[in-house]
């Protein structure tokens, strides 16, 4: 609320002590919580009573002023701190219910900021249900989340993004950008209410970028401080720096595939057996060693080609376990049964293409990692990859990216890991 230096107020501490009330009253009609309400009472009465005990005459801005300084210390122009805008602002309201019979609030209730035409209607959703549903919250929250809606609405519209369903997060990244000089408390609010808003919006289908993904949770364990996925090229060097000319190659070649570009998990490759692919549909149907629920892998032709140069070239007749798809080249030929197999597999074929992992993981997590986040970085919809994935819901494929998202954000950006 801003201070009026319209007229002054002429009232003695009488008439001012019967006037608190209304002015709380009026707080309270107005929708303010009442942790507010119960600041501006013992602000106002504490008032009263310094004007009674200083003899003032005349009740009004230049008592404010010297009960700011000689109560608080400070001057009652400069409310910079949370604490003095809190006991200056009761001030502030009864001095101008005095003189207009009312006060200005800066978040009047049921405010409509005015947006674009083309997301109007959006915006009057946003209102009724994001807004309006949060029954707990204060007026004061309430007309913000409407405002950084109206300031979301309005980028998507005149920046050039379109169909909001097509958002993306160089488009978040762009609206934050644009308010860099706001101060970092308003930029954290923004950001808070952003991700509340598009996780809203993405639950009910209107955007395909959530608002987890948008503005992650940093989450505190040791997981979130390891880079476990790799780049679209350095994912591209190691499939084309094995020799799929050999017989040792060929499954190396195979095992890569499926993590890296069918997504698959460890385990399920581990059990994968013959009858599992069904070439005519294009797919791997497995049921998942995790949930046991099934699954349909989709197999394009960068994942067809080798598991089928596997089989017609290098998997052993002699197999031991004549059904399994992955034997081990040396006799008796039995079945990959261990994730530790699978594992150094993927550590030799990084190493070999000259991929430095650093601190991150190699083994068949990462790669199957690499390909959700670079999916990610590509504008893949979240759905899309948590289906890849095989995930149960979009949220548990949104924790998973949700880790190395900063990273997949500089991907999408070009920036190098």
């Amino acid at each position: 609320m801003s201070d009026i230096e319209t007229e002054e107020v002429n009232m003695d501490v009488r008439e001012f002590e019967e006037f608190v009330p209304c002015v709380i009253e009026r707080m309270r009609a107005d929708g303010c919580a009442e942790g507010p309400i119960g600041t501006a009472e013992w602000v106002l009465r504490w008032f009263a009573e310094f004007c009674r005990e200083e003899e003032v005459g005349d009740v009004g801005d230049d008592a404010v002023a010297d009960f700011c300084a000689r109560r608080f210390g400070f001057d009652a122009g400069d409310a910079k701190l949370p604490m003095r805008t809190a006991l200056r602002k009761p001030l502030l309201t009864a001095m101008e219910s005095c003189r207009t019979g009312s006060y200005r609030r800066t978040h009047q209730p049921g405010v409509v900021h005015e947006v674009p035409e083309c997301v109007r209607g959006v915006y009057s959703l946003v209102i009724t249900d994001f807004v309006g549903e949060q029954r707990e919250t204060g007026l004061r929250t309430k007309e913000r989340k409407a405002w950084i809606a109206a300031k979301f609405l309005t980028f998507v519209a005149e920046s050039g993004v379109g169909d909001i369903a097509r958002l993306r997060m160089e488009d978040v990244d762009a609206l934050v950008g644009s308010l860099s000089g706001y101060a970092p408390a308003t930029l954290r609010c923004l950001r808070g209410t952003l991700r509340e808003l598009l996780d809203w919006m993405a639950g009910r289908g209107m955007v395909g970028l959530s608002g987890r993904m948008a503005f992650p949770v940093p989450k505190g364990s040791s997981r979130s401080t390891v880079l476990s996925y790799y780049t679209k090229d350095e994912v591209e060097r190691i499939v084309a720096g094995i020799d799929a000319s050999t017989k040792r190659g060929k499954p190396c070649l195979l095992v890569v595939a499926l993590f890296a570009l069918a997504g698959m998990r460890a385990g399920d490759v581990a059990s994968l057996t013959l009858s599992d692919i069904d070439w005519d549909a294009g797919l791997i149907r497995v049921a998942r060693q995790k949930t046991g629920e099934p699954l349909d892998v989709p197999m394009p032709d960068e994942v067809r080609r080798p598991p089928v140069d596997h089989m017609r070239n290098a998997r052993p007749d002699s197999a031991s376990d004549p059904d399994h798809l992955l034997v081990t080249v040396n006799a008796p030929h039995t079945r990959m049964r261990s994730a530790g197999t699978l594992g150094r597999i993927v550590g030799r074929c990084v190493g070999a293409a000259g991929v430095e992992p650093g601190r991150r993981r190699h083994g068949p997590h990462s790669l199957r990692h690499s390909l959700a986040t670079n999916m990610l970085a590509a504008d893949v919809p979240v759905s899309a990859i948590s289906d890849v994935l095989g995930h149960g819901s979009v949220r548990t494929t949104e924790t998973c990216l949700t880790v190395d998202l900063a990273h997949a954000r500089d991907l999408a950006s070009g920036v190098p890991p």
